[in-house]
């Protein structure tokens, strides 16, 4: 179990967007306040950058390659399949 939550807490700090803190705090630890002031001025831009619902858009449009589901014709399926969230160790089944 606490690999699973030493997976989880390395996977917050490498992901965005805490990744963007990283340059700074780097910056700032090893006394160099200047690079430290610019590079938290850079980290917060590509922040409210990514924020953008422009920037957003584009790069979920990019990862689309299918287009979606048309539900006014259903597809023929042979199988009903249920996704479930997660799993139960003691369940009763």
């Amino acid at each position: 179990m606490l690999g699973f939550y030493a997976a989880k807490l390395v996977s917050i700090l490498l992901l965005p967007p805490l990744v963007l803190a990283w340059p700074p705090l780097l910056a700032w630890a090893l006394k160099r306040k200047r690079l430290a002031a610019r590079l938290a001025v850079f980290s917060l831009s590509l922040f409210i950058l990514f924020s953008l619902p422009v920037v957003g858009g584009g790069a979920l449009q990019s990862l689309e390659i299918a287009p979606a589901l048309d539900l006014t014709k259903p597809p023929n399926a042979d199988a009903i399949v249920v996704l479930g969230g997660g799993r139960r160790i003691d369940s009763p089944e």
